[in-house]
């Protein structure tokens, strides 16, 4: 039996932390009406994390918080969990809220809840279809051979179609990538981006304008780095900082003497805000996304965006999404960004980040959220 542990904690509220899997927040409910399951991150995440990697711990807190303050008892379940009755067969809920198989299953014991997917990505038939091209666009270039890893890991047709109502995480662009489901209710918000608030716009170095960052995690393929280090080879006298990406997935990738492997970097930390000031733009030719908020973290520092429209993300009027992911395209926004001065390259910067900053801040998010709730509520 799991060790049952009881903490005052967040918002004041009891935490009964059941395992690693499975966590119940709140008083205790009798009424299953008051009741919602949150298929999502580990537990672990919004119990120990702080938002040092990844922007999605503090959306994930927003969420639980919503629901907190309006007297629901809580239930979060890690989303890739897939024996997930034996968590939760013995409880009913108002809502069944997320994704992954933790969601589709706990939907399938709860038909009579509502049912809200939480799609964190472009549609699975997009997804599928643009990563399985550039799979194999990479398989027929390359003699190292790689997989799909991350189509239908977390979202599938199956999901969408048990589901009473969407939300989509990301752009217009993410959003028509769902067409098939337009009879479906949806409803669009923007993921929030970190922010290292000890970061100080206007610094840039000499020469950060031949320095690039490729900001991601796996699925180096699936986000194109392999493209980027194409590129960046082209220009001997440039320079790719790669973050972010999974030392296993670096070795099959191509090779380049003008590029370095920084592993996972802290946007709280003060070597990130060395880096910000080191380089001037970043580069993500995926394939698909919903919102990337590796993206977002960037622009909010104002780095350049050197992006697909794929990557999900909206960019001011005067920059233009790539026009398409080939190396050659990348270089040219390369070669441009190069020709700018220090100056010019500061006021981008504080340009790109007020763009970012009033798209992609936390509160936005806890509010637009709210708002969403509030009308899936009302149409119950």
């Amino acid at each position: 039996m799991p060790i049952q542990k009881n903490l005052k904690n967040f918002y004041h509220k009891i935490i009964r932390f059941i395992n690693k899997n499975f966590l119940i927040v709140g008083n205790e409910q009798v009424n299953d009406e008051k009741r919602v399951l949150i298929c999502y991150l580990s537990p672990n995440e919004f119990l120990f994390k702080q938002n040092e990697f990844h922007s999605n711990i503090s959306d994930y807190k927003s969420i639980i918080k919503y629901f907190l303050e309006n007297d629901f008892e809580v239930h979060l379940i890690k989303c890739t969990v897939s024996r997930v009755e034996r968590y939760v067969e013995r409880y009913k809920y108002k809502m069944v809220f997320g994704l992954g198989p933790a969601y589709y299953g706990a939907c399938q014991l709860n038909p009579r809840a509502a049912k809200i997917v939480y799609c964190t990505e472009s549609s699975p038939d997009f997804s599928l279809a643009q990563e399985t091209r550039r799979i194999n666009e990479f398989n027929s270039t390359y003699s190292n051979k790689v997989d799909i890893v991350r189509s239908g890991k977390y979202l599938n047709n199956d999901m969408i179609e048990l589901s009473d109502g969407l939300i989509l995480v990301g752009s217009e662009h993410v959003v028509k990538t769902y067409h098939k489901y337009d009879k479906k209710k949806y409803y669009g918000i923007y993921p929030s981006a970190l922010f290292n608030k000890d970061y100080q716009l206007g610094y840039k170095k000499e020469y950060c304008n031949r320095n690039f960052l490729w900001f991601g995690s796996t699925g180096v393929v699936h986000k194109g780095l392999h493209l980027a280090i194409e590129a960046i080879s082209k220009r001997p006298n440039y320079h790719l900082y790669i973050a972010g990406a999974n030392e296993s997935e670096i070795g099959v990738l191509p090779k380049s003497n003008n590029t370095s492997y920084l592993g996972r970097v802290n946007v709280q930390s003060k070597e990130f805000c060395e880096l910000m000031d080191s380089i001037s733009g970043f580069i993500l030719p995926s394939c698909s996304e919903g919102c990337s908020t590796a993206a977002s973290t960037c622009m909010t520092h104002g780095l350049i965006p050197i992006i697909s429209k794929e990557a999900g993300i909206d960019i001011p009027t005067r920059f233009s999404y790539l026009d398409d992911a080939s190396p050659d395209s990348i270089v040219q926004q390369l070669d441009i960004i190069n020709s700018l001065s220090v100056h010019e390259l500061n006021t981008l910067q504080s340009e790109i980040s007020a763009f970012a900053r009033c798209r992609f801040r936390s509160s936005d998010f806890s509010v637009n959220f709210s708002k969403i709730m509030e009308r899936i509520f009302g149409d119950l």
